[in-house]
């Protein structure tokens, strides 16, 4: 199957569980362990937006990194 470049929620998800290896800056992760939306700031119109973040973790450490998920790749396993 070919690699993920900038997924979608479900897919997302579906990594998260089936702990897909992943990339990000170059750097290639254990498996998403945390995926979260957050609210902006108010805008200048008083208007909150949300964000996506993933949580992805290290393979050769005991840390994690946040990403944002449209910078990441998930590499799909056959």
């Amino acid at each position: 199957m070919p690699d993920i470049t900038n997924p979608t929620s479900d897919q997302i998800k579906k990594a998260m569980i089936q702990e897909t290896p992943v990339e990000y800056d170059g750097i290639e992760y254990a498996c998403i362990i945390g995926f979260c939306c957050r609210p902006t700031r108010p805008d200048v119109h008083g208007k909150r937006r949300l964000y996506s973040e993933v949580e992805l973790k290290s393979k050769i450490a005991n840390s994690v990194t946040v990403a944002s998920p449209s910078k990441i790749t998930i590499h799909e396993r056959d």
